[in-house]
C-alpha cells in the first residue's frame, strides 16, 4: 500500500511546496539599489502525467528601497487517490538588505488539507554576498499533525531542519549554485511505512501530504542570463523522512522579460523514484514588475 502513496506523483507535491516556500526569499529584482520602492505579482500554473494540478499566486510588495513584503498561496490537488488530494498552501514573509553584503529574511508557511494533516513551518536566512559568490544558511521549525482513525486522534511531531546555498557569479551571464538540507524529527516518521495497523488508521490524504517530509534533499542549479532572458537548468535529490527512498528532481526552464513589465516564464520537468515511474510535469508563470 504504502508503495502506492509515495510515487512521483507526491514527490512532485513536494517540488511544489518548497517551491512556494523558497520563492518568498527570492527577488533580488526587487530589492534593487537605486533606491526605489519595487514589488511584483506572479500567477503560476503546472499540471504533471499523474493529473496534479498547481496553482498559486505569489506577492512580492516593497516596503521600502531595502525591504519587502512577501506573500504567497496555492493548491495542490490530485484525482489520483481516492477520495482526491486537495492541499492548500500559504505563506508570509519578510526580507531585507542590510547593505551590499549581508542581507536576511524569515517566512511562516502552513500547508494541509482540512483536519487530516496539517503542517506549519518557520524558516530564516541569513546570506552573505561578495562580488562573485553567496552564502546562505536557512535554519527551519516544523509542527507537523496528522490523523489518525478509530479513535480519531492527530499524531504530532516537531521537526528541525538547516540548509546550506553556495552560489557562484563570477562567469558573465553565468550563475550555479549547490544547495543541502537536512532535517530531524522528534518521531521516528519511518514508522508510519512499517508499521501496517498505523498505516491502516492514517487517512489516505494525512499519509500523501507526511510524504512531503523529508529526510534530506541536495539540488544543483544553472542559470544563464541574457538581458531580457533567463534560461535554467536544475537537479535534485530528495530523502523520504517516510521510507527512505530517493526521488530525482529535474527540470528546465526559460522566463523572458521583452513585454516589460511583464514576463512569461516556462518550464518542464521529471520526478521519478526507485519504486514508481516517472511522472512528467509543465507549467507556465505570468508575472508583472514594477
Amino acid at each position: 500500500m504504502y508503495k502506492t502513496l509515495s510515487s512521483g506523483l507526491y514527490v512532485h507535491l513536494l517540488l511544489r511546496l518548497f517551491i512556494a516556500g523558497a520563492i518568498v526569499f527570492s527577488g533580488s529584482r526587487i530589492l534593487a539599489d537605486d533606491g526605489a520602492i519595487h514589488g511584483s505579482m506572479e500567477i503560476q500554473y503546472s499540471q504533471d502525467s499523474s493529473e496534479t494540478r498547481d496553482k498559486f499566486i505569489y506577492l512580492d510588495a516593497g516596503i521600502t528601497s531595502k525591504t519587502s513584503l512577501r506573500v504567497n498561496a496555492g493548491n495542490s490537488s490530485s484525482p489520483a487517490i481516492a477520495g482526491g488530494i486537495d492541499l492548500d498552501y500559504w505563506g508570509i514573509g519578510v526580507a531585507h538588505r542590510w547593505n551590499n553584503t549581508f542581507d536576511s529574511g524569515l517566512v511562516f508557511s502552513s500547508y494541509g488539507q482540512g483536519k487530516q494533516i496539517k503542517i506549519d513551518s518557520i524558516e530564516a536566512r541569513l546570506q552573505w554576498s561578495s562580488s562573485n559568490w553567496a552564502f546562505s544558511i536557512k535554519p527551519q521549525l516544523k509542527q507537523i499533525e496528522l490523523f489518525i482513525t478509530g479513535p480519531n486522534r492527530t499524531v504530532k511531531a516537531n521537526g528541525t531542519g538547516a540548509g546550506l546555498t553556495l552560489a557562484y557569479y563570477g562567469i558573465k551571464n553565468w550563475e550555479y549554485s549547490l544547495s543541502y538540507t537536512a532535517y530531524h524529527y522528534t518521531r521516528d516518521l519511518s514508522r508510519l511505512a512499517t508499521l501496517p495497523r498505523l498505516i491502516a488508521k492514517l487517512s489516505a490524504k494525512a499519509l500523501t501530504g507526511a510524504s512531503a517530509l523529508r529526510d534530506s534533499s541536495a539540488s544543483v542549479d544553472i542559470t544563464c542570463q541574457f538581458p531580457l532572458t533567463d534560461i535554467y537548468l536544475s537537479y535534485g535529490q530528495s530523502k523520504s523522512a517516510i521510507d527512505k527512498t530517493t526521488s530525482s528532481i529535474t527540470s528546465t526552464g526559460i522566463t523572458l522579460y521583452q513585454l516589460d513589465p511583464f514576463k512569461i516564464g516556462f518550464e518542464a520537468g521529471s520526478v521519478s523514484s526507485v519504486v514508481d515511474t516517472a511522472s512528467y510535469y509543465g507549467g507556465f508563470t505570468l508575472g508583472y514588475l514594477w
